[in-house]
């Protein structure tokens, strides 16, 4: 060994220098967070199989419901295609049934029949169109019930709606079953933009109990709950009117049961233009000039002031 580097051994310090282990505990600490991060984790997926069955046994209940559906349609079959040769033609994919009759048809009516509402899903609206064909096809989301009619006169188009279909009896609650095909004749209606009136009628039969007094005071409630509806679709309200004429305007003999279910309706006026007002007249601009008239009856005057007066008698 040589003479320096036995003066450096002699001369090394005895023990490390202080504080060269300090990492050992930052590496302890982060050892134990992540054993306590695992713990939490094998907590958290560790199920108790008594709660969850309490749980599960909730949920089930709540949402139990047994509705009556359609049998499902059979899965389509994959279809060879003959490429060639000898054997005949079977049926081209480009042959499979492409709507619902057909898919009736191929798999059985009773395969899509099933128990439905009187009230269908409300079909899609044209995109173009007169006013009247718009209105006729969210009228055909009510199924194409008698009580349901669709009206034209010089000014209205008017739908006429049987109480039935829109409320329970003595009631001025929308059914909820009504509501889809509401929501297509107030779109229609909205697009339109022109004065909307809701008359309401009923039969001659007085009212029993509930929190209308007369017959008067139901055909107003639900005159009013119809054109509330229409407001909340984007009907103007300032176009809005609802009047209720009760028992006093009928349109069938009151004494029958037919007679009286034809009585009880509501009427929804639309305008066919922005100069018909809600009291039904056309303004100024939609009336006839009234100045032929008037000239008219002056040219009559005057030619009545030009007639020679009474000849005179010689003596």
């Amino acid at each position: 060994m040589s003479e320096r580097a036995r003066l450096a051994w002699r001369h090394a310090p005895a023990d490390e220098e202080p504080g060269r282990d300090r990492w050992l505990l930052s590496y302890a600490d982060f050892i134990t967070l992540l054993l306590a991060f695992f713990v939490v984790l094998y907590s958290i997926s560790s199920v108790n199989n008594g709660k969850f069955r309490v749980l599960s046994k909730a949920l089930e209940i709540d949402l139990k419901a047994n509705p009556k559906t359609a049998r499902p349609l059979e899965r389509p079959r994959a279809v060879p295609i003959d490429m060639g040769g000898g054997a005949p033609p079977r049926e081209s994919l480009l042959d499979a049934p492409r709507n619902v009759a057909d898919l009736q048809e191929a798999a059985g009516a009773d395969s899509i029949n099933a128990e439905t509402p009187a009230l269908v899903a409300p079909p899609a609206l044209p995109v173009v169109g007169t006013p009247r064909e718009k209105l006729l096809a969210a009228i055909g989301a009510f199924g194409g019930r008698d009580d349901v009619k669709l009206r034209e006169t010089r000014d209205w188009l008017e739908i006429e709606l049987g109480s039935e279909v829109l409320f329970a009896t003595g009631s001025a609650t929308l059914n909820a079953a009504a509501l889809p095909a509401l929501a297509q004749i107030a779109a229609v209606v909205a697009d339109m933009g022109h004065a909307v009136r809701v008359e309401g009628f009923t039969d001659n039969v007085a009212l029993t109990g509930g929190p209308y007094g007369s017959n008067w005071g139901l055909s107003a409630a639900r005159a009013a709950t119809i054109a509330d509806y229409l407001a909340t679709a984007r009907v103007m309200p300032e176009k809005l009117a609802a009047i209720g004429y009760g028992e006093h305007r009928p349109i069938a003999d009151n004494l029958t049961p037919a007679g009286r279910r034809q009585n009880r309706r509501v009427v929804v006026a639309i305008g066919k233009n922005d100069q018909i007002t809600l009291a039904g007249d056309a303004t100024a601009a939609a009336q006839p000039s009234l100045e032929p008239p008037v000239e008219e009856a002056a040219q009559s005057l005057q030619r009545v002031m030009e007639l020679p007066g009474p000849a005179e008698i010689p003596e």
